[in-house]
């Protein structure tokens, strides 16, 4: 049998791109095309589209007015939207995320592409909706087995007094019974009993002096024995499989005729049973020094409270079960379960004590896409084993590369894959005893237990990259990226999570800066620093600092290694490097500071991952932008300059300029 093709609707105003997206897709999927934001809302009132493609920019009710729409929609919320624009703005983007969004696709878009993230993204929300029907069952079965616990200890609560035992099912019979009388379905009349059955499962959380006393209670017992309605309302809140399960029991000794609500028809009708219900039985228990009350004694103490305390409709059907001879016993209990409840109780419970609790605390330490521990995890465990003397081991700080690229260009649905190739291959290289955790983001951890020799760790990190680099291939060969590895060695390096992890991230960024797809050890890195301390006054940024700055002094070895680093940078790589020179000047020099600190904050919001900058004299900041073209260098600077200006404190001062240059570095000037 054939399975259904998925539906997607397109929503765009511009025909050429409805017939370029239908050409595309028109032979994988069935298609609905709407020309405007109006017209694909009216046409999701009658249809369930599996996925809309949907333009940002259309005139009427743009994209952004459009899935606001969609998501306000009853059942088309939960509908996948991918936006397509021709518009990068970080805003826009963003706004798009916000909304609801799950991908953006720029326009003219390619179709290999285009078509590989929609099949992601459909998978995906497959893969959601079997999970979400998986987690449903479980957590139906889940609240089952809770509600066998609950009625366990309901039991308990009744046998704390020889006056109550079996009170609770009794009075889930009297429920049973009225909803019958009143036509109930089999699946509310069920929901009832259960809830009458733990309707006093509040009185776990009352003194047992007070529910096994014989004498009258005094004024201050009773008001503690009537709060347990609202402990038990408390203890089943977060229960959803039995509709009004909580306020059922919240509310069943609450009064018809109250002043305060909940009161007459807001009370819910389950409490309203259970409270008849509840008065029915105990007044059929035999006291001491006390005769049994009659039939025609209750019938008249009930029509006594017919609208004061109860509801009178549920009145009149409770007199006509007295009247019918209608009697609770055991024989009217549900029975839900060959196995005898206490022993049931006894074993779940010793199995949340001894598993459950297990398992959720290793969940809190793993990360939820990948399965792999966290930091927090990570650290405790390698600190625990460098405490042993004598422990070695190396830590091994993992980075994906491109991995922005490849969001951008295949979507996140993609990214989440290749996160998932990296995580395999991470747990296939390592042994038992190693561990291996994600940061975050593309960032993992993998910490290699005893004394390895630097040959093996070595090893150990090109069949990291030759593997993750197979993963990829079977993935999309599209997909251009590979893994970057600094490497920490203990004793070396450091003797603790936090010093290995720092040095490892040093050794890292070395890598990223300089060739990407490699491995570098943190002692390597040291000492090509201290070689790098010197640099020629004939190198290119150098005259550019000297020529439009102030003098620059090579005794600051940061600026001097900056120097050096943007230098090798630009002959190992052959690519472009922007240098934007930004010049404050403030006719109150006591308010430089304050406009750098600005200043400072513009360039953070604007820069990428990789880019250098600094500030290197008293009113000069440098900015280097790796691997872009001189127009994207003076963009960036005209961003900045305007994120600069655009503070209401520059607003309000004029005597504050900035201003700024921008040099174009690449491997002929070095």
């Amino acid at each position: 049998m054939t399975a259904k093709r998925k539906l997607i609707l397109i929503i765009d105003d511009s025909a050429t791109t409805l017939k370029s997206a239908g050409d595309v897709l028109k032979s994988h999927y069935e298609l609905a095309m709407a020309s405007s934001g109006e017209k694909g809302i009216e046409y999701l009132k009658s249809h369930d589209p599996d996925l809309i493609l949907l333009d940002v920019i259309m005139p009427g009710m743009d994209g952004f007015e459009t899935i606001r729409k969609i998501k306000s929609m009853k059942g088309k919320s939960g509908i996948p939207v991918i936006f397509l624009t021709g518009d990068l703005a970080i805003e826009s983007e963003s706004l798009g995320f916000k909304l609801g969004a799950v991908d953006y696709i720029t326009k003219p878009f390619d179709g290999d592409a285009m078509l590989y993230r929609i099949e992601k993204i459909l998978e995906f929300e497959t893969l959601k909706k079997n999970l979400e029907a998986q987690v449903k069952v479980k957590t139906e079965q889940l609240e089952k087995m809770t509600i066998h616990v609950f009625k366990t200890l309901s039991k308990i609560v009744d046998n704390k007094s020889v006056y109550t035992m079996g009170h609770s099912p009794r009075v889930a019979a009297y429920a049973g019974k009225i909803a019958e009388v009143l036509k109930w379905n089999e699946h509310d009349a069920t929901g009832l009993y259960y809830i009458a059955l733990l309707h006093d499962i509040g009185k776990i959380g009352v003194s047992e002096n007070i529910l096994s006393k014989n004498s009258p209670l005094t004024a201050e017992e009773q008001s503690l024995l009537d709060t347990h309605a609202e402990i038990g309302g408390e203890l089943l809140k977060d229960f959803t499989l039995i509709k009004n399960l909580a306020e059922g029991v919240r509310y069943h000794h609450a009064r018809y005729d109250s002043e305060t609500e909940p009161c007459g028809p807001n009370i819910p009708i389950e409490a309203r049973i259970i409270a008849v219900a509840d008065y029915i039985d105990l007044a059929r228990i035999p006291r001491e020094n006390s005769t049994l009350c009659t039939d025609d004694e209750l019938i008249e103490k009930l029509k006594n409270e017919r609208g004061g305390r109860f509801d009178p409709m549920i009145v009149d059907v409770a007199v006509d079960i007295i009247k019918s001879g209608f009697v609770a016993s055991k024989s009217n209990e549900l029975n839900d379960s060959d196995m005898d409840v206490v022993d049931f109780s006894n074993a779940i419970l010793e199995r949340v004590l001894n598993e459950y609790t297990e398992e959720l605390k290793n969940k809190a330490q793993k990360d939820a896409l990948t399965g792999l521990w966290n930091r927090q995890f990570m650290a405790q465990s390698v600190n625990s084993y460098l405490s042993v003397h004598g422990a070695r081991g190396a830590l091994l700080m993992i980075d994906i590369d491109n991995f922005k690229a490849i969001n951008d260009t295949f979507g996140h649905i993609a990214g989440d894959d290749v996160i998932l190739a990296i995580s395999d291959v991470l747990t296939g290289c390592v042994r038992g005893d190693d561990i291996v955790c994600r940061l975050g983001g593309d960032e993992f951890i993998a910490f290699i237990v005893s004394d390895k020799s630097k040959d093996a760790v070595e090893a150990v990190c090109r069949r990291i990259s030759e593997e993750f680099m197979k993963k990829i291939d079977d993935i999309n060969p599209r997909i251009q990226t590979s893994v970057s590895i600094g490497i920490a060695l203990s004793n070396s390096d450091g003797n603790n999570f936090e010093t290995l992890y720092s040095n490892a991230d040093k050794a890292l960024y070395f890598v990223k800066q300089n060739q990407k797809g490699s491995y570098h050890f943190y002692t390597e890195t040291r000492r090509k620093a201290a070689s790098d301390d010197m640099v020629s006054g004939d190198s290119f940024l150098y005259k550019i600092l000297n020529a439009h700055g102030e003098t620059l002094s090579l005794g600051s070895q940061g600026i001097a290694r900056m120097i050096s680093f943007v230098e090798q940078y630009t002959l190992h790589n052959q690519q472009k490097v922007q240098v934007v020179l930004f010049t404050l000047e403030d006719k109150n020099p006591d308010s430089l500071q304050f406009d750098f600190d600005i200043l400072h904050s513009a360039v953070c919001s604007n820069l990428r991952r990789g880019d250098v900058f600094a500030r290197y004299s008293d009113s000069q900041y440098i900015v280097i932008l790796m691997n872009v073209e001189a127009e994207i260098g003076d963009k960036v600077a005209r961003r900045i300059e305007s994120r600069f200006n655009s503070e209401s404190y520059m607003q309000d001062n004029p005597s504050v300029k900035l201003s700024y240059e921008v040099f174009s570095i690449n491997d002929d000037n070095v």
